[in-house]
């Protein structure tokens, strides 16, 4: 496969909405938002956009907004890509247009004529993952089909996300199914979760699964009744954070600080707040 890097531009819409353009130039990216912003009906991209009305550039790679909506690099959902295409270099550019129909939220790539080939790829394109999910924990976006659980066709999205079981940290899903339980008993609004036997799920990864062993099931809060994508940005996307950072440090840059101390005056503090203090310290930074 080429090395070379991606070339052109690609339109970035907001359900629907054409709201800038990505220009790929060597090996960089630079998106330019193109909204009408003093549009009163104007759908809010994300918060980094509102606060910076500049030129969002980056001479390697994508702005850290971009990048945070794809898999981590060393992530298992990375590693499956980088399989599926025969590409263990796979850049960010060339996976965000290859899922630009499935991303996070309500945002979506449009087709620029410059996707990844999947001429290398081990399995048709009808079962392949198709859906961006960043974080590190590997997972997979799935939809029912009576009793088995299944991969959403080519350009729609899935109503759950399945997380796997992880050899590194024990009992991952069911620790995370319980959390999620003791939230909801403590009075707070929780998607529905569940946990299924391994052998319910496709089986797409190289990791093997004991059909016995529990797979974590949760509702996606970014996806609506008939598929509606609701659009969202996690908190490494509103504090302009790069993937590599992800969870790993506290706010440090002037922008970064405003966004969380916007979010800290916008939030209200309740009982439930010590609960999730001892959440975030008891449980593993994987998402």
């Amino acid at each position: 496969m080429s090395r070379k890097p991606v070339s052109g531009t690609a339109q970035v819409r907001l359900g629907g909405r054409p709201v800038g353009v990505l220009e790929f130039r060597r090996g960089g990216s630079t998106f330019h938002y193109t909204d009408d912003r003093l549009d009163p009906q104007r759908p809010v991209l994300g918060q980094v956009f509102e606060e910076r009305r500049v030129l969002h550039r980056l001479s390697v790679g994508l702005p850290n907004w971009f990048a945070n909506l794809l898999p981590e690099v060393g992530s298992g959902l990375r590693r499956y890509y980088m399989a599926q295409w025969g590409d263990r270099h796979l850049d960010d550019a060339r996976l965000l247009l290859a899922l630009g129909e499935d991303l996070p939220g309500a945002v979506d790539i449009a087709e620029s004529g410059i996707l990844i080939a999947p001429a290398a790829a081990k399995v048709s394109g009808e079962r392949m993952h198709l859906s961006s999910l960043a974080g590190a924990q590997l997972k997979m976006s799935v939809i029912r089909s009576g009793e088995r659980l299944t991969l959403p066709a080519r350009g729609s999205s899935g109503e759950l996300i399945a997380k796997l079981p992880e050899r590194t940290f024990e009992n991952i899903c069911e620790n995370e199914y319980l959390m999620m339980r003791w939230a909801a008993a403590a009075g707070l609004e929780v998607p529905a979760v569940e946990l299924v036997a391994a052998g319910r799920v496709p089986q797409i990864f190289d990791t093997v699964l004991e059909p016995s062993s529990l797979v974590y099931l949760v509702t996606r809060f970014d996806r609506g009744a008939a598929g509606v994508k609701i659009h969202i940005e996690d908190f490494a996307q509103v504090t302009n954070a790069p993937p590599a950072l992800r969870d790993r440090r506290r706010p440090t840059t002037r922008s970064q600080l405003r966004s969380t101390n916007s979010l800290a005056r916008m939030a209200s503090w309740s009982t439930s707040d010590a609960w999730w203090r001892w959440c975030s310290w008891a449980t593993p930074t994987l998402t």
